[in-house]
């Protein structure tokens, strides 16, 4: 990843190449955000950080996919529903879903 900056909050870390401003405000939205989520369903387990990577443009973002590890963790790699939890339900005609 290009030079940025790197923030650290209580429950995510945070690194970005856009402006520092933006990063600042992004920061405080997610220190916000997470804070919200403790107070109103509560954290019941100490878990590792999450990071976010906030990229300026395309081009970044294509460069960093592609430096990236396929399966950086093993909820990751899960991958889309199997097709048969898909297949157990369907929509009728009224827009209602129902069980096959």
């Amino acid at each position: 990843m290009a030079a940025g900056f790197r923030v650290t909050g209580e429950l995510f870390t945070l690194e970005s190449t856009c402006d520092e401003s933006f990063v600042r405000e992004t920061a405080w939205c997610l220190e916000e955000t997470f804070g919200a989520y403790r107070r109103h369903i509560g954290i019941r387990k100490q878990s590792p950080k999450m990071k976010i990577y906030l990229l300026a443009d395309r081009d970044e973002y294509v460069s960093f996919q592609t430096r990236r590890p396929r399966c950086a963790s093993p909820y990751a790699c899960r991958g889309p529903q199997t097709r048969s939890s898909w297949n157990a339900r369907s929509t009728s005609g009224n827009g209602r879903t129902t069980r096959r």
